[in-house]
């Protein structure tokens, strides 16, 4: 092959490249659909208006609010909206799904909880376990409108506790007295709390406490025995730690 042929396939090379990579590039077909923009306010329990940094035990009720609108800022009714969470494994999992109302506003509701319960059944040693979470709202968008994602708000999320209370109204007894028994549940936030399930013994017995309102219960040993007497209540409730509650009834006259 002689010079000029060289010359001439390397000069038709440097013009069809260009052009091969501008076809590459138009291989991708424009955004021809109508954008869009979705906000997330900040919820209630927002720590500051920037990050939001909410901290929040399991089991309380997360509110979730904002507007979808188009490039215009009109308002787009009856349109799906997504609330979805980065965890830390990492991965993407949707808290709630929604849809806007006639004026472009979502609202949804989410009970926080952990993305991966680690339950033990009346295990006492259990630790409160947390975990962070990154949330937005997302617009998957349909064939006239672009999809959009709002801003960000960060939380964390920390097991709930139902600590157990329990008195007794003396301190010592006498054979044949009655013995009343109070005891209480309350949660991380002191509030008082009925737990799914209760377990009760009395000297390894299973026995049945009296609820008198939420989170109040009592228990009466009519005659009480000459010989001491040992309660042990147990509460469970799905995704709550839980702390174990004795008490030793005194009978008076024992060594």
């Amino acid at each position: 092959m002689n010079t000029k042929n060289t010359l001439a396939i390397l000069l038709g090379l440097s013009l069809i490249l260009p052009m091969m990579q501008f076809n590459a590039f138009a291989a991708f077909p424009e955004e021809k659909r109508d954008p869009t923009s979705i906000s997330l306010d900040l919820i209630e329990q927002c720590l500051n208006t920037m990050q939001c940094n909410a901290q929040v035990f399991t089991g309380t009720t997360i509110k979730f609010t904002g507007v979808l609108t188009d490039e215009d800022g009109e308002t787009l009714p009856d349109m799906p909206v997504n609330i979805i969470a980065l965890i830390p494994t990492p991965e993407l999992v949707t808290l709630a799904t929604t849809t806007t109302n006639i004026d472009g506003v979502f609202e949804a509701e989410w009970v926080a909880k952990l993305s991966t319960q680690k339950t033990a059944f009346q295990d006492v040693t259990k630790k409160l376990l947390s975990e962070s979470l990154t949330v937005f709202a997302e617009f998957e968008g349909n064939e006239e409108l672009a999809p959009s994602k709002s801003n960000k708000l960060t939380m964390s999320v920390t097991v709930n506790t139902i600590h157990t209370l329990v008195n007794s109204d003396k301190t010592q007894y006498n054979e044949g007295d009655t013995v009343t028994i109070f005891i209480a549940f309350i949660d991380s936030a002191d509030n008082f709390i009925d737990p799914e399930r209760i377990f009760a013994t009395l000297n390894n017995e299973s026995v049945e406490l009296e609820k008198k309102k939420e989170g109040s219960y009592t228990f009466t040993i009519a005659g009480v025995a000459r010989q001491h007497q040992q309660l042990i209540i147990v509460p469970d409730t799905e995704g709550f730690n839980a702390t174990t509650a004795y008490l030793t009834i005194i009978v008076g006259g024992l060594r």
